[in-house]
Parts: C-alpha cells; sequence; structure tokens
C-alpha cells in the first residue's frame, strides 16, 4: 500500500519551477530574487526553446488521467459493495 501512495503522489506532483518563480523543495517557499537571476540566465543561454505548452498538455493529461483512475476505484468500490449486499441477502433468506 505504500508503494502505490508513493507512486500515486510521483504522478500528481507540482512541478519544481511553477509560473516561472523556483520553489523550494525543502521548505516550499518561493524564492523570487535568485529565482530571478536564474531565470535570467536561463533566458540569456537560450534554455527555453521548447514549447512551453507541451509542459501544460501534460499537466492537464496527468490530471485528467488521475480522474479516471479515481473514477474506476469509486466504480469497483461501488461494485464490490453490491455484490457484497447481493451475497448477504442470499444468506439473510
Amino acid at each position: 500500500m505504500r508503494v502505490l501512495l508513493k507512486i500515486l503522489f510521483a504522478l500528481t506532483r507540482r512541478p519544481a519551477i511553477g509560473f516561472g518563480l523556483m520553489v523550494n523543495a525543502v521548505r516550499g517557499k518561493k524564492s523570487q530574487v535568485r529565482t530571478a537571476q536564474f531565470i535570467g540566465f536561463l533566458e540569456d543561454s537560450g534554455f527555453r526553446r521548447a514549447n512551453p505548452d507541451r509542459h501544460t498538455k501534460l499537466l492537464n493529461r496527468r490530471r485528467a488521467a488521475m480522474n479516471v483512475l479515481f473514477l474506476l476505484l469509486l466504480i469497483g468500490f461501488a461494485w464490490i459493495m453490491m455484490e457484497s449486499a447481493h451475497a448477504l441477502t442470499l444468506f439473510w433468506d
């Protein structure tokens, strides 16, 4: 169960860089001064040549996949509950 939770958290984690600000992974705080210098360096070096919409699409797909997984788990739980109720009615009659 612990491994499954680690996998789910890994799939839904937030990126280290969000909205142009670097997030400190240890404390979850944003440092705008150091990040501004770092982002300026990245822009000067031409690092951001990739399409930024790909990242947004990836996050949307990941969110949709998690919603589908949650829905399937909910349907599976409901099905188990209905089958259990049906089995109990067989024994009570």
